[in-house]
């Protein structure tokens, strides 16, 4: 568990239910699959209408399945779903549940927060059913919301107030992820938290090496989530790399020079009517890019600062995190465990 930060990829996996059948060998989430990725993260939102995931979904047992409870869709649409429901089919589908939560905040770039204890309490409320209603096979993770310590604090303490939890999650924006990185480090310290630990929708270079980092010395697991079909729902002819879009590389859509993944490179999807799918070609293509560039990312978050910076990370962040975790000199794994002995 230590040492690493895991990625899981959050796909869109309501819409594919209809591809299972017709074209099974492009489905990664099994030993038969071209490429397969030990780790998925779903929105209740677009799976709850899937009695059996793995069956529907052709998802091994040994795949790690994160079902996240909806929340987000709270806050985009104020569509609200029973706290009862998502716990009863986290306990039937996942492996970790994510409480359903009532996010704080004016948007989603969670620059401000807006009926704060109102979220609060409705959020309590929600754990409390979720916590009660849980079955001791999956681990539940509890959200913290707020906008600095104060209100972070705020919301930790109620948490802990309803019961002992798993884990916790911390929701990140583009805008703002690197602040609210460093703002959840100092929760974690400050209360003693060994628990593990999940980061909603990591966002760019410097909030993956934060979290990569911080996953080195942390006692607890660290993991984060990204849409893998990127913002336009998979229908666009780029995917995301590490500063600039990358061409997906497929023949259909008259880009050259064609990608090398097990995707672009197979003769299922060269088979595939790409008008038909796209959104799922792109998803599967990019879990592997990203799986790929969350691993080098992980592997070079423990470099000196000259490094990062050659890379394109914002060094300042950086900085900040290891001072938070006692200095750069004494960042090791036994010296950062202190904190959670004493």
């Amino acid at each position: 568990m230590f040492g690493s930060a895991y990625y899981f990829p959050s796909i869109p996996i309501g819409k594919y239910k209809t591809l299972v059948k017709e074209h099974p060998e492009m489905f990664f989430w099994t030993e038969e699959a071209l490429y397969k990725h030990p780790r998925i993260l779903c929105s209740y939102a677009l799976v709850g209408d899937i009695p059996d995931l793995r069956r529907v979904m052709r998802i091994s047992q040994d795949v790690t399945v994160m079902i996240d409870s909806g929340g987000f869709q709270y806050l985009t649409s104020k569509s609200v779903n029973d706290p009862h429901d998502v716990i009863e089919y986290e306990n039937r589908n996942a492996d970790i549940g994510v409480c359903l939560d009532y996010p704080p905040y004016t948007d989603v770039s969670k620059k401000n927060v807006s009926e704060f204890d109102k979220c609060l309490n409705l959020s309590m409320q929600s754990y409390r059913v979720c916590l009660n209603n849980r079955v001791e096979r999956i681990l539940l993770y509890a959200p913290i919301h707020g906008i600095g310590q104060d209100s972070f604090q705020k919301w930790f303490d109620r948490v802990r107030e309803v019961g002992d939890f798993d884990g916790y999650c911390f929701s990140l924006s583009a805008s703002r992820g690197k602040d609210i990185v460093l703002e959840a480090v100092k929760i974690l310290m400050r209360n003693r938290v060994d628990k593990s630990v999940h980061f909603f929708i990591g966002g760019e270079l410097t909030t993956y090496i934060l979290v990569s980092r911080l996953a080195k010395v942390y006692p607890g697991l660290v993991s984060v989530d990204m849409a893998s079909n990127e913002l336009l729902g998979g229908m666009s002819k780029f995917m995301f790399g590490f500063d600039k879009a990358l061409n997906i590389g497929d023949k259909y859509l008259n880009v050259k020079p064609y990608c090398g993944c097990p995707f672009c490179t197979s003769e299922v999807v060269r088979k595939c009517d790409m008008d038909d799918y796209r959104n799922y070609y792109v998803s599967m293509h990019n879990v592997w890019f990203m799986s790929n560039k969350y691993a080098f990312l992980d592997s070079v978050s423990g470099e000196d600062y000259e490094t990062l910076d050659y890379l394109g990370v914002d060094v300042k962040y950086v900085e900040k995190l290891d001072a938070l975790l006692g200095g750069r000199d004494v960042v090791t794994l036994d010296g950062v465990l202190q904190w959670t002995r004493s």
